[in-house]
Parts: structure tokens; C-alpha cells; sequence
């Protein structure tokens, strides 16, 4: 098992779902949610970068740093 990054959440079929990418397999996966979801705003804004759908690749933003260890 390797480290996923959390990207967001999908609502599907009337239910929310965790969208992850798995840095092992470069893949991007959903996971069901479970228990309590709580979401707020921090005030920080940060870009790691986007998935191009017609490439299939994920695109670094501009000015992006890596802070995984």
C-alpha cells in the first residue's frame, strides 16, 4: 500500500465519494464515504496541480513544490 492524496469529494448515485491519487500505481480511485464528513474553508489556497483527461497525465501547477517526504 502506498500514499494516496486526497483530491476531493464526487457525489455519485446520491452519495459522496473520496477522490484519491495513488502515487504507486499513478491511478486516480474513489473510496465510499464513511462516518462524519466535515468540510471548511481555511483561507489558504494551494494548486498541486490538475489531471488532463485527454493526456490521461497529471499536470503540476506552475509554481508547485513538493512537500511529501
Amino acid at each position: 500500500m502506498g500514499v494516496k492524496q486526497f483530491l476531493g469529494i464526487k457525489w455519485t448515485e446520491n452519495s459522496p465519494k473520496m477522490l484519491f491519487y495513488d502515487n504507486v500505481t499513478q491511478k486516480i480511485e474513489y473510496e465510499e464515504c464513511e462516518g462524519s464528513i466535515n468540510i471548511r474553508k481555511t483561507g489558504e489556497k494551494r494548486c498541486r496541480g490538475y489531471y488532463d483527461l485527454e493526456t490521461k497525465k497529471i499536470v503540476p501547477c506552475k509554481n508547485y513544490i513538493d512537500l511529501s517526504r
